[in-house]
């Protein structure tokens, strides 16, 4: 991987300044933790707390910064995967991410009726579909930061511009729609420009009902829906901002509004398989 195609976001500026392994708790701790630390790190951060990160990688791709902090073989280069880097690009960070974070037992199969119950592949529809036991079977929900840090960006992408202050009050109204104070809630304020996240997690592959997040610039999930798979495609293929307070109108089975419910694509409840329920195959010796 060549310097620029590292050094192209502000999360790569972020873990150039931070890897240290000497943070790992345990020697033996592979640097998948630190990554993770990281990711969660830099969402604690907020938007002013990753501007000049965000500000470095834009100068750098600009030939502005004329040498690094420190040399590129002490740091990897390769915590995100080609497709995730791609998924972080500028021209794909829009889009919303479909992940699968439950890998249990019976799981696979569950996630294909998942998938049919969208009734098209999520990509097909302008989604990302991130399925990988290895990268997304996480320990908690912050944890997709560190895979995913554009799902932690402002959509209007203002704050790239050094010149302009933090508080600034136009650049304050891009990030947290102040000019709406008075007529929007707190909630739809913080959550309005951030991206789209819809998780198939233990509760989502038992209910049927996959979770919508919508993630403060903390990485907090302010705003959660359970939504029929069915469902998504129209929010995803459209991209439509719904406020949290329209998202919380939609009737249980998923629809929106007067929306007829779609009775043959409707996702039922699901159980794992246990030692009782468990298909047992006896083989004569």
């Amino acid at each position: 991987m060549s310097e620029d195609e590292f050094l192209s976001s502000g999360f790569d500026w972020f873990v150039l300044e931070k890897w240290d392994r000497s943070d790992l708790i345990q020697p033996s701790d592979e640097r998948r933790v630190l990554h993770i630390k990281l990711g969660k790190a830099y969402a604690a951060l907020g938007h002013i707390g990753r501007r000049p990160y965000v500000i470095r990688a834009r100068k750098w791709m600009d030939g502005q910064i004329p040498s690094l902090p420190r040399d590129l073989a002490e740091v990897p280069t390769d915590l995100l995967t080609p497709t995730e880097r791609e998924w972080n690009s500028s021209s794909m960070m829009s889009d919303p991410v479909w992940v699968r974070t439950a890998y249990g037992a019976g799981t696979d199969a569950r996630w294909q009726e998942l998938l049919d119950g969208l009734g098209m592949r999520p990509i097909d529809c302008g989604g990302h579909v991130a399925n990988d036991a290895q990268r997304y079977d996480l320990p908690d929900e912050k944890a997709l930061f560190a895979f995913f840090p554009f799902l932690l960006s402002a959509t209007g992408g203002a704050y790239e511009d050094e010149d302009v202050p933090d508080n600034d009050p136009e650049l304050q109204d891009t990030l947290y729609l102040t000019e709406f104070k008075e007529t929007s809630s707190e909630e739809h304020r913080l959550t309005c420009n951030q991206q789209y996240v819809f998780v198939a997690n233990d509760q989502a592959f038992r209910s049927g009902f996959v979770e919508w997040w919508m993630v403060d610039e903390f990485g907090n999930a302010l705003f959660r829906e359970r939504i029929q798979p069915w469902s998504l495609h129209d929010v995803i293929a459209t991209k439509i901002y719904r406020s949290p307070e329209e998202s919380r109108r939609a009737v249980a089975d998923g629809c929106y509004g007067d929306d007829p419910k779609y009775s043959d694509t409707v996702v039922g409840p699901w159980e794992p398989p246990t030692q009782d329920n468990a298909i047992v195959i006896e083989y004569d010796t």
